[in-house]
């Protein structure tokens, strides 16, 4: 429940400049990030959290990792997550997969064009099956 406080704030700056922003998630983010830090910290020590569990091992990244995950507290700029790049990068990984299944170089190579054509049509808000139809 706490951790949601935090995407409520960001969905609150997205008309913030980048440094209003960071000083809004520096009053109000930071203080709940280390809450949630502590609350881990205090159930692993006390054991009453089994560490090998998906929990555990959950509650075991976060302090691991505090200073990448409050990088939006301390970087202006830094966004809350990188959820966007991962997706972008999913089309890669999978272009990559599905790469070993062309017969010969040529079908690889215009692969990787419609590929770079859709992340391009995607990023840019347009429609990729208009997009397509308007190219040819």
């Amino acid at each position: 429940m706490r951790y949601r406080q935090i995407w409520e704030f960001d969905d609150d700056t997205e008309k913030l400049s980048e440094a209003e922003r960071l000083a809004y998630h520096q009053q109000h983010s930071l203080g709940i990030m280390e809450e949630i830090k502590g609350w881990c910290s205090e159930h692993l020590a006390n054991e009453t959290v089994e560490e090998n569990s998906s929990l555990g091992k959950a509650m075991k990244y976060f302090p691991n990792h505090y200073q990448g995950l409050t990088s939006f507290c301390r970087l202006k700029g830094a966004k809350l997550d990188n959820n966007r790049m991962e997706t972008k990068l999913k089309l890669v990984v999978r272009n990559r997969k599905n790469a070993m299944f062309h017969k010969i170089q040529a079908g690889a190579d215009i692969g990787d064009v419609i590929t770079s054509l859709i992340a391009t049509a995607e990023e840019a808000g347009i429609y990729v099956f208009d997009y397509f139809n308007l190219i040819q």
